[in-house]
């Protein structure tokens, strides 16, 4: 006779393992991404102490602390940056070098500044008298 053929088991059902492997996935990319903000938080934390005591004291400084060789120990980098100023060199061109000139009718700077100058500044002893009431003369007149 015809005999039916036993029933097969049935598979397992497909879209739970599916399921499975996606909750997998996601509690993985859900532990990644906590992890980065876990290490984000950690690196802002860092950065918010660091900035509450900027540099390493050494040595403590107030108000009247005047020596720069003290605040040399606590900031040697401004330090160095403030003790290459003392290191004037000649240049080609002048540079801040002091040239001690007696003004001339033709420059008008002398006037402006020899009128802004203190009275006992005033070309005291480097200007010829007919100079000087020439560039007086000059200056009374911008006013």
């Amino acid at each position: 006779m015809n005999a039916a053929p036993p029933p097969a088991e049935p598979a397992p059902p497909r879209p739970r393992r599916r399921l499975l492997i996606a909750l997998g996935v996601g509690a993985l990319i859900a532990a990644v991404a906590a992890a980065l903000a876990v290490a984000l938080l950690v690196r802002v934390f860092e950065h918010k102490q660091e900035a509450r005591s900027p540099s390493f004291r050494v040595v403590e400084l107030d108000d009247s602390t005047t020596d720069p060789a003290v605040w040399a120990q606590n900031y040697p980098h401004h330090y160095d940056s403030y003790a290459r100023t003392v290191d004037q060199v000649r240049t080609r061109h002048g540079g801040s070098e002091a040239v001690l000139r007696a003004p001339t009718d033709a420059d008008p700077r002398s006037a402006v500044a020899q009128s802004r100058a203190p009275p006992a500044r005033r070309c005291a002893a480097t200007c010829a008298p007919s100079a000087t009431s020439s560039i007086t003369s000059r200056a009374r007149a911008r006013r």
